[in-house]
């Protein structure tokens, strides 16, 4: 009977990720060809430009709160007190990181020219992290209450996609994208701080250790995210400082389309995850495992198939030239559909941290290494950039496997 109730809550909080996600997802689906066509390919490659540089303080703010915080929560969920000492020093932690990255951003902006030629633009998008401090979806999710800020997450991305159609007109006004991202993220923000009151008798509890502990639990897994950044992130960053915005907005739109095929995978892992970390079940992760590789495949050959399509409904026939980037990158569908959960719902829920970590921060290696090569050949191509991130991804996955088989972590059910 426990079985079944843990089988229904999974489902449950899968179902309430997928509301959240499908709203995040699917909306784009009609704001993106909206600002495609609005703005062009320059002004929307500049717009993925900042947002491309901006999430790597982001990462910063994140610092792996993300998993490390999620795992605490959930394993200390009978304990109020304990978790409220979690919540407060993360949201804390969050605050001076912040406060530490937007000083950093001031000064690259008045320190590069290609930056300050836009300051404005980077200054606020970075102001959608404010926002995010405050949405604490890893205490959500170490509760396993995701339904609880499903109804907020679904109003928050409607209203700014409406505000996108309501507020830009031209190509002048990309400068509203990141306002418009700003105000839907500190509105989620505010009422996912008001739900974490409503739902649990959280009460202020600051404990310098503690602060400090989840500092260090967090910094592998911040480590992971950074060089995670290195082969997703620093993609656009890097097309837009070598190539063109053009290329920037080609790269874009096949990225979003490929990461919109690989969020089912995503949705199941959060979902999983804290599940898998209290009850650390091999069997049940097995069978997870065989069906989201054999849906990762089938999303693969059908964006293969109409990739042409896809790209001419989003963005019409200026896009054409991203459906070459769209069909290299959809090899990463079925990749990720494997080594995102022996990442996290294998490796870091059976206590191997540290190999998950590793697998990202040698993968990140991997990439920048074969990167800087191909830039001293003079061979470097956008393609070859979309391909590097493939292997990228496989190198990671090819790791974790290893990890996974010599410490025989699929083998039983552990205690």
């Amino acid at each position: 009977m426990a079985e079944k109730h843990d089988k229904r809550r999974i489902a449950e909080n899968f179902f309430s990720l997928s509301l959240i996600e499908g709203a995040r997802y699917l909306l784009p689906f009609l704001t993106v060809p909206f600002l495609l066509r609005v703005l062009g390919a320059e002004k929307y490659g500049l717009v993925l430009f900042a947002q491309g540089i901006i999430q790597y303080f982001g990462v910063l703010v994140e610092y792996g709160f993300g998993i490390s915080a999620t795992h605490e929560i959930s394993v200390n969920r009978e304990s109020p007190e304990r978790i409220s000492g979690i919540y407060f020093s993360v949201i804390i932690a969050k605050i001076l990181l912040m406060i530490f990255g937007f000083v950093i951003l001031v000064f690259l902006i008045f320190s590069i020219k290609k930056l300050r030629a836009e300051w404005l633009l980077y200054i606020l998008t970075f102001s959608t992290i404010f926002g995010n401090v405050f949405t604490s979806i890893w205490f959500f999710q170490g509760l396993e209450k995701m339904k609880y800020i499903t109804i907020i997450s679904i109003v928050n991305r409607v209203l700014f996609a409406l505000s996108i159609f309501a507020f830009i007109r031209k190509p002048s006004h990309y400068i509203y994208v990141p306002v418009v991202n700003s105000i839907a993220s500190f509105v989620a923000g505010i009422l996912a701080l008001y739900l974490a009151f409503k739902i649990f008798p959280l009460k202020f509890r600051f404990h310098f250790p503690t602060l400090i502990y989840m500092f260090k639990k967090s910094f592998f897994f911040f480590l992971s995210r950074l060089s995670i950044s290195f082969y997703t992130v620093t993609n656009s960053v890097l097309i837009g400082s070598i190539f063109s915005m053009e290329y920037v907005a080609y790269y874009g739109v096949a990225e979003k389309t490929v990461r919109f095929f690989r969020r089912p995978v995503d949705l199941l892992n959060r979902a999983v995850y804290p599940y898998a970390s209290y009850k650390r079940s091999s069997e049940f992760i097995k069978k997870i495992l065989k069906y989201t590789f054999i849906s990762g495949v089938i999303f693969m050959l059908f964006i293969d198939a109409f990739g042409k399509p896809i790209i001419m409904l989003i963005g019409g026939a200026q896009f054409v030239p991203a459906v070459k980037l769209l069909r290299i990158l959809s090899l990463i569908v079925p990749i990720v559909s494997i080594h995102v959960l022996l990442g996290t719902s294998v490796l870091v829920a059976f206590g191997k941290e540290k190999y998950f970590n590793l697998s990202v921060i040698f993968g990140s290696l991997f990439y920048v290494v074969t990167i800087v090569s191909f830039i001293a050949l003079n061979v470097l191509t956008v393609p070859m950039i979309a391909f590097v991130r493939v292997l990228a991804d496989g190198f990671i996955l090819v790791y974790r496997f290893y990890c996974v088989r010599k410490f025989n972590l699929l083998g039983g059910t552990y205690a």
